[in-house]
């Protein structure tokens, strides 16, 4: 690792625990706000119009981005949290690059078939049984939103590279200024140039391609020691290992987002008001969820830069105490709300109906982010341990098998089990999230941390022998091009 590199992770690793995990935690919470600030100022802008078609395509355009773009992006990304934080953590600021590298080719491949896919949102939505205007208006946005797919890849890749580096301020600059940018490209597509739904689609691919362009440039010219606009032919070799622990980590969010979706849908089905009072729940659960996502990036840059470094101690530690931490916050999150439940429901609306159902939906939510929290910190180590496999696994049977079952059935009864409508719903997310919760606990427990260090120095021992084997060709090739110039 280059000087600078040592100092600062030196620096970092003498502080204590606590501090290492919020210096972290704290940049990541607020940059997800932040980038959650500009969904909200889309819906600003739409609502602005006073056109209820294309407020509602806008939420049925953000199901299809999330479903099949989005999630798949960050999840594929995500798989950086392990491998980088583990070469960092190792000294091996090189290894990280060539992670990084691949994730980059990885990328943009996923990126064709989701582009692709997505150009095809209006037959998607029809066969859903959509109306046919909001699905028209929904395929305009999405069409041109599907052009800032790829720098969103890219960004998400550059995130992670950087936290893994302990860097975690750049994305909340980047988003911060591209939050205000959002604002401006909304007036102007929707109000300047009237394009509708497709300039509200157009405007966040202008967002979306500026966050990418401002994180380059940070990198590039603040943290040059970081190398991250390097390339390796290295990068070329070893993609199936790398996709075979990305695929993983993009099942870990896909599955988790698909289910929020289909859960909406059943929403609808129940009824106007009761998917009113559902977006409203899962409103209040995305901006609480910022904490525990923030957090869970930070498990994965500590425990996977200890593991990398071979220190089991460190990594047991922050395993530790990120756990009870969380616990212990968003137990007292969850008693606030639920005593707080019929003031938070007044924020988001004063109808009386949409009342009677979100004020008890959210005496489940009270009980779900508690479950939600500790999941996304669990991830968060078992990504820093490059334990996805597993994890992926159980979480999709718990999301298929628990929730969403048990989401229907709450939601409109069966025999004997009465119709709950939106509390059920989130009463079954409730027993869906509590199970993914024990079941990572479980992998945790039992997870040998020694073992984790040694499969990470496995991994970076056949990628030098990889760059050693190659070393003499590219030796001759600079030889032969040396012979042919002169």
């Amino acid at each position: 690792m280059t000087a600078s590199g040592e100092s600062r992770l030196e620096k970092a690793n003498k502080k204590s625990p606590f501090v290492q995990i919020m210096q972290l935690a704290i940049p990541n919470m607020i940059s997800f706000l932040v980038m959650y600030s500009i969904f909200v100022i889309t819906i600003f802008f739409v609502s602005a119009t006073n056109d209820s078609n294309m407020l509602g395509a806008i939420g049925l355009g953000s199901v299809i981005q999330n479903v099949f773009g989005f999630s798949i992006g960050v999840g594929l990304m995500s798989v950086l949290d392990t491998l980088v934080s583990q070469a960092v953590g190792a000294g091996n600021p090189h290894l990280g690059l060539i992670y990084f590298n691949r994730a980059r080719i990885v990328g943009t491949i996923a990126f064709v078939p989701c582009f692709i896919v997505m150009f095809y949102t209006e037959p998607i939505l029809l066969w859903m049984n959509q109306d046919p205007l909001t699905s028209k208006l929904a395929a305009d946005y999405v069409r041109g939103m599907n052009w800032g797919l790829w720098p969103f890849f890219m960004y998400n890749a550059m995130c992670s590279f950087l936290r893994s580096h302990r860097l975690p301020e750049a994305p909340l600059y980047v988003n911060a200024i591209t939050g205000c940018g959002h604002a401006l490209f909304c007036w102007l597509f929707l109000f300047k140039f009237h394009f509708g739904a497709y300039g509200v689609g157009i405007a966040m691919t202008c967002t979306q391609w500026g966050r990418f362009i401002l994180l380059e440039l940070y990198a590039a010219v603040l943290h040059p020691e970081t190398h991250a606009h390097g390339w390796t032919p290295e990068s070329l070799h070893n993609l199936w290992e790398f996709v075979a622990l990305a695929i993983p980590s993009a099942l870990l969010m896909w599955s988790e987002w698909w289910a929020y979706e289909v859960q909406s849908v059943f929403a609808g089905w129940v009824g106007p008001m009761s998917l009113a009072a559902h977006v409203a729940a899962s409103n209040i659960v995305s901006i609480i969820y910022m904490g525990p996502c923030g957090i869970s990036q930070s498990a994965s840059a500590l425990v996977g830069n200890s593991l990398g470094a071979g220190d089991v101690r460190t990594a047991h530690l922050f395993n530790h105490k990120i756990i009870r931490g969380t616990l212990v916050c968003f137990i007292v999150v969850a008693i606030l709300m639920c005593n707080f439940r019929y003031y938070v429901a007044y924020l988001y609306s004063r109808d009386p109906a949409v009342l009677s159902i979100l004020c008890p939906a959210l005496l489940a939510v009270s009980v779900f982010c508690i479950f939600d929290a500790m999941q996304a910190c669990q991830e968060g180590v078992l990504r820093g341990c490059a334990l996805q496999g597993r994890a992926s696994t159980y979480k999709l049977l718990a999301m298929l098998l628990i929730r969403l079952p048990l989401g229907y059935l709450f939601a409109f009864g069966w025999g004997a089990l009465p119709a709950m409508g939106v509390p059920g719903i989130w009463w079954a997310s409730v027993v869906g999230m509590a199970i993914t919760c024990s079941a990572y606990g479980a992998i945790i427990y039992r997870c040998d941390f020694t073992k984790c260090a040694q499969e990470a120095l496995t991994r970076h021992e056949k990628e030098e022998k990889l760059k050693a084997a190659r070393s003499p060709l590219l030796d001759e090739e600079e030889a032969a091009g040396a012979g042919a110039a002169v």
